[in-house]
């Protein structure tokens, strides 16, 4: 287990009393300005995460956002663009969208899927103005991927760059730091080959004797090595750009893990080792850690919606313990408490926890016949559905195959922060997420060495949603807890129930405890097929509606529209009305209206 310690730190958690959703929204922007080192804003979906994000931005300048939705980081350009706020998006050197105006050339592609990295690629090509190192310069306003928390562009000798970082969900990411000796031999392999025999060698022994003054000694001796080799085999390179002339040459894959290589990586891994009397052989630093660094230092906002204050507690004890805190970090956790009891989840069929079992056989057969009964009682537009990525034995993606019949979907995995269902009117839920590989997330979060198969032992029944006994291993069923119930409730609001009045949830899954909070939940009876003609009773369509959207969906004639929708003035086809209806829609379009 990780070591802990409780010095350095003091944390606050605040509940937000107001009971308005506009009274907590006009609230945000002031805690945001708190004096806290770290605001924690464990806002309920929906309530302005981005929006609140972009107003910060807007009158704070020197502030990085840092995120894992790519969507987002170019929905913030697009709108700091429109507003002309001097802002950049740092982007990664392979990215399509990348500033290096050398990265369509055939060498440049080489080079990336042979390994090498931005360093060398841009030596290499040797240009005489590069926008690709050019874009670090920028420390207005910028906008990153999560993963530039493990650079050096945020700190300079001075400290910081920036005065405040906005970093969106970002706890149970890990950062891995191996040492896995014979891969590490493996690796340097092309030394031998390139560099000289004597400092091959001379690796080889530092790293079997983990030998870490040796390592550090010789660090910018290793690094330039490293490099050279690289450079040497760089050389192999025809004339034409091509890579042909080692594709076929047996060290090929060593070239590639070579430029993997990283000393300071290697030196990590070895002192956390040794904190830990070398009885861990690989060190896993949660990516928080790097979070807590900058906030000795700079402000941090951390924006959070299913934030969870005992893993951010254990997290800030490790880091204590095994990193030190210079400064005292003061946290503030602001969460709100709004409630919107219109909004009704069916709790169909709660038994759907184990896609592999439940979902196979006989659940999600019920699905379809109950989203088509929904869909045609208030219409396909108005229907939206969430699930399992994979959903039944043929592979097949719940996305995909509901997107076929003109409903919305998305997958669990790939749904946080996107907002296409946010307008349905019912959101249905296909099955529970259920994360694998828990005990070994633990492990790595814990630094502990459960046995997955011994922890056979600490599941309670299997028809709860959790098989970790929360008494047996409190640690491990809090773990499952964040990686599977976060990503579920976050799921059940994409409809966007908590702002929206009058909304409908249909679950064929656990319901998180969350959910009981935030919205009406009906789990007294099974739902049957044909409750839901007195769930959603059928409206009338209005006439106009029906033909504008023959209209808006095809070429058909004003005759042809009257005579589909059996549209009659005595005895004839009330061409007439349809010709009307056109012309005001024509009128519409072109006002705007």
């Amino acid at each position: 287990m990780r070591y802990t310690s409780n010095k350095g730190f003091n944390i606050e958690s605040h509940d937000i009393e107001s009971t308005s959703l506009q009274q907590v929204r006009n609230e945000i922007p002031k805690l945001m300005e708190d004096d806290a080192d770290i605001i924690v804003l464990n806002l309920q979906q929906g309530l302005g995460k981005s929006f609140n994000a972009m107003q910060y931005m807007s009158t704070n300048s020197n502030t990085m956002f840092l995120t894992s939705k790519h969507a987002l980081l170019d929905e913030l350009e697009k709108y700091f663009n429109n507003e002309n706020l001097d802002t950049i998006h740092w982007r990664g050197i392979s990215n399509n969208k990348s500033p290096c105006i050398q990265k369509n050339t055939k060498l440049f592609k080489d080079l990336i899927n042979l390994g090498y990295k931005a360093n060398f690629i841009c030596e290499i090509m040797a240009c005489d103005y590069c926008p690709y190192k050019d874009q670090f310069k920028h420390t207005e306003r910028v906008l990153a991927p999560i993963q530039y928390l493990n650079t050096n562009y945020l700190e300079n000798d001075e400290g910081s760059r920036f005065k405040t970082f906005i970093v969106d969900e970002s706890i149970t990411q890990l950062n891995e730091y191996p040492y896995d000796l014979e891969y590490l031999l493996e690796v340097i392999k092309p030394l031998y080959h390139f560099s000289s025999s004597w400092f091959y060698e001379f690796l080889q022994t530092l790293l079997k004797d983990k030998n870490i003054i040796g390592l550090e000694s010789y660090k910018d001796e290793i690094s330039i090595e490293i490099k050279n080799t690289l450079k040497t085999i760089y050389t192999f390179i025809d004339e034409d750009n091509s890579i042909e002339s080692i594709e076929s040459k047996t060290w090929k894959n060593d070239i590639i893990h070579l430029s993997k290589f990283n000393i300071d990586d290697i030196i990590t891994s070895l002192k956390f080792q040794k904190l830990y009397n070398f009885e861990i052989s690989d060190w896993y630093e949660p990516n928080i850690y790097k979070v807590f660094n900058l906030a000795q230092k700079s402000k941090i906002i951390l924006l959070h919606a299913t934030f969870n204050l005992d893993l951010f507690k254990d997290m800030l004890s490790s880091y204590s313990s095994e990193i030190g805190i210079n400064k005292t970090i003061n946290v503030k956790v602001f969460n709100t408490k709004l409630q919107n009891k219109s909004t009704k989840v069916y709790n169909v069929n709660k038994s759907a926890y184990y896609p592999n079992y439940s979902l196979e056989r006989g659940a999600i057969n019920e699905i379809g016949d109950h989203v088509e009964l929904i869909a045609n009682q208030i219409g396909v537009k108005n229907v939206g559905i969430i699930g399992l990525s994979k959903y039944n034995k043929y592979g097949e993606y719940v996305d995909e195959t509901f997107l076929k019949t003109g409903i919305d979907a998305l997958h669990f995995g790939n749904s946080t922060g996107r907002n296409i269902l946010e307008d349905k009117q019912c959101l249905v839920v296909a099955g529970s997420w259920m994360q694998g590989g828990i005990v070994e997330e633990y492990n790595k979060l814990y630094l502990d060495k459960l046995d997955e198969k011994k922890c056979k032992s600490l599941e309670v029944d299997k028809g709860t949603p959790y098989t970790f006994h929360p008494e047996i291993h409190p640690k491990l069923h809090l773990v499952q807890k964040v990686f599977n119930e976060s990503e579920l409730l976050d799921g059940m609001h994409r409809n966007r129930g908590l702002i929206h009045d009058n909304r409908t949830i249909v679950a064929f899954s656990h319901i998180p405890e969350q959910i009981y909070h935030d919205f009406t939940v009906i789990e007294d009876k099974k739902i049957e097929l044909s409750d839901w003609k007195d769930i959603f009773p059928k409206k009338e369509t209005p006439v106009y509606e029906l033909v504008k959207d023959f209209l808006e969906n095809s070429e058909l004639n004003d005759y042809e529209i009257a005579k589909e929708l059996e549209l009659r003035k005595d005895d004839e086809y009330d061409v007439e009305l349809v010709i009307r209806i056109r012309k005001h829609w024509n009128e519409s379009k072109e006002f705007g209206i």
